[in-house]
């Protein structure tokens, strides 16, 4: 099954590109890309063992990392905080899952 005919939604991602003179992040241009969008809150561990709490997550076929920003379609910015590889019944790789915090 092809399962970016359910990404119907758009959202804007900025992906993190390094850090300022002040230990901020700093973002690249940018893009649109389809998504699915799921507002439901997870408890959830980060790479570095920190437990976050997100109130939403994306599916996508677009690359996304931990750090990258969205931005929804209210304008709200958001951090991407975990990302998990989705596989399909036969093991492949499916899509990115962004949890959002």
């Amino acid at each position: 099954m092809w399962v970016g005919r359910f990404f119907f939604q758009q959202c804007v991602l900025e992906r993190r590109v390094g850090t300022d003179a002040y230990g901020g992040n700093t973002y690249g241009i940018p893009t649109t890309i389809r998504v699915r969008w799921f507002n439901e809150v997870t408890v959830l561990r980060t790479e570095t063992d920190r437990e976050v709490t997100s109130d939403a997550h994306i599916s996508t076929e677009s690359v996304i990392r931990a750090g990258d920003r969205i931005t929804d379609e209210d304008g709200r910015k958001r951090e991407v905080v975990v990302v998990r590889l989705n596989r399909n019944t036969r093991g492949e790789f499916s899509h990115f899952v962004g949890y959002l915090a």
